[in-house]
């Protein structure tokens, strides 16, 4: 996982200002692989992660889909050959479920392997959902798969034993996949049945794919007060751009978050806004979720710009919390597990949709002087 820091430094006679930025995304794309027929299909599924990032630890998975039948069990197991359920499953490189924890939405954790997660909850013939924490992500990038099967009860969800080399599935009542790709790289694709696109660049992705246009997102704002020195003028907002875009086959189309913290060292007390290096304390506050702010106010926020094409190829949608010619931030939202969505495809596919973000901030006069920071990362997750 990439994300992009935008710092601030300001020393007694000028406030200099740094910025780098760089990318988190995160894609999922789940795969439809009914091999029983005795097995109805699980619908609407999707699978967010709070880290994309290869090698992370103690990530939370997010499951959510709508059953066809009740339940009392389900199992989780995670593969990196194929989403195919009753196949063989190769768990992946440097992957460990084993130590997954039951952060909502479960009865208890039966039991957890590497690659297998069995757990008891009651489950409706209707949308469900429930998340596991203290999962190691694979240790390279590429896609892997989360086979889901629901089963009547604990004891009929322990017959569940499938291996690289063994395969016993018992009697599920409802099974479905999920294709999920780890990445450290701007643009991240899940290319089985359906697919999500999501790139960042410094500059406009001009061509129908992340490369052609593309140049690495960093951020300076501040105007030149001088020597090359990059400061925050309270004379002035500072404004700068970044560009993003997506793609998508999904039938429930993509949202797009922007999740904000603080600077590594204040990760204890977050801040939506810029913090100040070595304090926490968040004197250029998030711009809010209404009106704007203009030179001389210590705020930050970003505003949106659609795409010129914003029919013919899909439709790029602004969340109510944000706007095209004012400048939001919620920060409530944005330090939330998942962040806070700025924009989504309106419930449907999308087919290279570039909007641009323009981040923008300003001091005041009595703005303390310091080093000022803030971590940002835009993450995409489709539903299908």
């Amino acid at each position: 996982m990439r994300s992009f820091t935008i710092s601030r430094v300001f020393d007694r006679h000028t406030r200099a200002v740094a910025a780098a930025v760089g990318l988190l995304l995160a894609t999922l794309a789940p795969a439809v692989a009914p091999v029983f027929v005795s097995a109805a299909q699980l619908t609407d599924r999707s699978l967010e992660l709070d880290s994309s990032s290869a090698g992370a630890t103690g990530v939370r998975y997010h499951f959510k889909f709508t059953a066809a039948a009740t339940a009392g069990a389900a199992v989780v197991q995670f593969c990196s050959n194929t989403p195919l359920i009753g196949e063989y499953c190769d768990t992946p490189t440097g992957f460990t479920a084993a130590g997954a924890t039951n952060v909502s939405g479960i009865t208890a954790i039966s039991s957890a392997t590497a690659s297998t997660v069995k757990i008891t909850k009651s489950i409706t013939a209707a949308e469900m959902e429930f998340v596991l924490g203290g999962i190691t992500n694979p240790s390279s990038t590429g896609t892997i798969y989360a086979r889901i099967l629901t089963y009547a009860d604990a004891s009929a969800a322990d017959t569940y034993a499938v291996t690289d080399s063994s395969s016993t599935l018992g009697s599920p009542i409802d099974q479905g996949s999920v294709a999920i790709a780890i990445t450290s790289t701007v643009a991240v694709s899940g290319d089985v049945l359906e697919a999500l696109t999501f790139c960042v660049s410094g500059s406009d992705l001009t061509g129908t794919d992340c490369a052609t246009g593309y140049s690495a997102p960093i951020l300076t704002l501040g105007k030149n007060v001088g020597n090359g020195v990059i400061a925050l003028d309270p004379s002035e907002l500072s404004e700068r751009d970044v560009f993003t875009k997506i793609s998508t086959n999904a039938i429930g189309g993509a949202v797009v978050s922007l999740k904000s913290t603080a600077g590594v060292d204040d990760q204890e007390d977050p801040c939506a806004g810029l913090a100040l290096y070595g304090t926490g304390n968040c004197n250029i506050a998030a711009a809010g979720t209404s009106g704007t702010f203009a030179a001389g106010t210590a705020k930050f926020g970003v505003k949106l710009t659609l795409p010129v094409d914003n029919s013919t190829n899909g439709t790029i949608a602004v969340e109510t919390n944000y706007d095209t010619s004012d400048y939001r931030l919620d920060g409530a939202a944005a330090i939330g597990t998942y962040g806070d969505t700025i924009y989504n495809t309106s419930g449907g596919s999308a087919n290279n949709l570039n909007t641009k973000l323009t981040f923008a901030a300003s001091s005041t006069a009595a703005t303390p002087a310091g080093r000022y920071s803030a971590n940002i990362s835009l993450i995409a997750t489709g539903t299908f």
